[in-house]
């Protein structure tokens, strides 16, 4: 039996269709990935930090019982990202106090740098003293400031899902089990 043109025409506007909406759907869940990312982000590190600790989790739950050994691990894992959160405080503390101690070392370069320069009739420091204002410092210790907000907000928020994933690390075969096992029927 042969389908006639108007039945391939169909045919072919339906996959059209179901290819645009395909289409339609990822850029959507882009989309949505992109407003939710203050949980996503968490979420992800979360779920790296659980699979680096499940081993130790998995070895202390064989040594104690299982709600001893997700607090232990759970413990563990704050002392852990803690520590790295400090690093990254006493790396940030480095910087500045580097910038301190240098800052004269870096005005008498920035001043050879504009002596240099204006015999070639540049005027750098005319439109620097013009456009320099102290506001620029006040909006860069704002960000900075923002900048450690939300990476504390994100470490907390991280814990709080490891400590989930962490409390449901023992029956999360048994639910996998279960789900893949009702499927299949």
């Amino acid at each position: 039996m042969r389908r006639s043109r108007t039945d391939r025409t169909s045919l072919h506007d339906h996959t059209e269709l179901r290819v645009s909406v395909r289409i339609i759907c990822c850029i959507l869940v882009l989309g949505l990935l992109h407003v939710a990312s203050s949980v996503f982000i968490p979420l992800a590190f979360a779920l790296f930090t659980i699979a680096l600790v499940a081993p130790v989790h998995h070895w202390l739950h064989l040594r104690m019982p299982a709600p001893l050994a997700s607090l232990l691990t759970l413990l563990m894992t704050v002392a852990g990202l803690a520590v790295f959160l400090l690093l990254a405080g006493w790396g940030f503390s480095l910087i500045a106090q580097w910038i301190i101690v240098n800052a004269a070392r870096l005005q008498n370069l920035f001043v050879l740098q504009t002596e240099s320069l204006h015999p070639h009739g540049t005027m750098l420091m005319g439109m620097f003293l013009d456009n320099f204002n102290a506001s620029w410092l006040l909006r860069a210790v704002q960000e900075i400031a923002l900048r450690v907000n939300s990476m504390v907000g994100l470490f907390v928020l991280t814990i709080i899902f490891v400590a989930l994933g962490l409390f449901e690390l023992d029956g999360a075969a048994g639910h996998v089990e279960n789900l893949l096992g009702r499927r299949s029927c």
